[in-house]
């Protein structure tokens, strides 16, 4: 069985849609592996061309332990990663909107413990205020955890030790644990790392790290042998 070794990872540039690996037959019975955008099926097809699995999984995985493996590139990429954790921790949303919870429950229940020192006490405000406490434990509880995911910074030396570890392993493990995702067009190749830090996919800046340029023969097709500059992009 054929590996695609960037199976679920390709994203067509220019429709969005994920590319599928595909497969088809020549005349002379050679069997010829592609990445096919997935939108090329529809009412309005996407004009995406067809990228040979071979030589697209090469120039990736090439282009990532070429880059990587240069010192100044993997230092500049650890560098913009620390930043992104400082950051991070300093504008840790989730944090900001517990604690503006938490102020609410607490003037909420400063009110009823002014009304209680007013004699205003009955069933309906002992029940409301064993409500906000609950509420405040749980609030509490959720800052603990918060506070806790931004406790524990990476250092330099464990952000390079995570990289260059990915490096030493085998094509499918590399791939797997370095690449968030492979975005596609005809003339340009971005690529976006995955990062040990805690970051969701909409605090994912695309930050450049390198960008490299190489000379690509037959990757659209077996028939066409032209050859083409490909730009390469990568970034976290």
């Amino acid at each position: 069985m054929t590996r695609y070794l960037l199976k679920n990872k390709v994203i067509c540039g220019y429709c969005g849609s994920m590319m599928t690996g595909v497969s088809g037959t020549s005349k002379t019975g050679a069997v010829m592996y592609y990445y096919r955008c997935k939108g090329k099926i529809g009412v309005e097809p996407c004009h995406k061309k067809l990228m040979r699995k071979d030589y697209l999984d090469k120039i990736v995985l090439d282009s990532i332990v070429s880059e990587l493996s240069k010192p100044k590139v993997m230092s500049g990429m650890v560098d913009k990663i620390l930043k992104m954790q400082d950051e991070l921790i300093k504008s840790n949303p989730n944090l900001t909107i517990l604690q503006k919870q938490k102020h609410n429950v607490e003037r909420s229940l400063n009110n009823i413990m002014k009304g209680i020192e007013m004699g205003i006490m009955n069933n309906t405000t002992n029940k409301r205020m064993q409500e906000l406490e609950t509420q405040l434990n749980e609030i509490d509880r959720q800052l603990i955890i918060e506070r806790s995911k931004t406790s524990v910074k990476l250092t330099k030396d464990e952000l390079c030790e995570f990289y260059e570890s990915a490096l030493r392993m085998e094509a499918q493990l590399l791939i797997d644990i370095l690449v968030k995702k492979v975005v596609l067009y005809d003339d340009k190749i971005e690529i976006y790392f995955n990062t040990p830090i805690n970051v969701s996919p909409d605090e994912q800046s695309g930050l450049l790290i390198c960008a490299r340029t190489v000379r690509a023969k037959n990757l659209f097709s077996y028939k066409c042998p032209y050859e083409l500059q490909l730009l390469i992009e990568m970034k976290i």
